[in-house]
Order: C-alpha cells, then structure tokens, then sequence
C-alpha cells in the first residue's frame, strides 16, 4: 500500500532539497510552486509548495492575508483564492 507514487515521492523530496536560489528566481520555477498548490492529489505536496514560496521565494509575505493563509489540507475555493494571490505575487517579483 503506497501512500506516494514514484513521481511524487519524487518531486515531495524536490521541495524538502530546496531550490537553488538563482532557479528560485526563473519564471518557470515560481510558476510550478505556485501551480502546485492547486494539486489535487496531495496535501504534502501542496504544503511544501507553500513553504518554499513562504520561506525562500518571499518571506516577506508572511502577514499578508491574501498570500500567507494557506490551508493545504482546506477546501478547494479557499486554496484557489490564496493561489490566485500567489499568482500575481510572482508576477511582480518576475519584474523586478
């Protein structure tokens, strides 16, 4: 009985190595967290998207309503309000 399938196993231990910093900069890194918190298929998943965009990609979103709460375990709309937030975040730091 697996809890993971090999391509989660394999990405979840992806998201617990950490990204290096300058691919935590690459639109399409940022993007991918972002998207991964829409995953339906697995909480841990969602949840260490979160942290590594609420630790390494902007700390400096923790306080903000609309970016730092995330309930990886909660209902779908409320996961997509957050995410769509994430979305426009990420928007503006790829500007910078």
């Amino acid at each position: 009985n697996k809890q993971f399938g090999e391509d989660q196993a394999l990405l979840i231990m992806k998201l617990f190595r950490r990204f290096r910093e300058e691919d935590l900069k690459k639109p399409e890194t940022l993007d991918m967290l972002v998207n991964l918190l829409g995953n339906g298929n697995s909480t841990a998943i969602r949840e260490l998207a979160f942290w590594t965009l609420i630790n390494f990609v902007d700390p400096m979103a923790v306080g903000n309503a609309r970016l730092d709460r995330f309930d990886a375990g909660g209902k779908q709309s409320d996961r997509e309000v957050v995410m769509a937030a994430w979305k426009q975040r990420v928007a503006e730091l790829v500007k910078k």
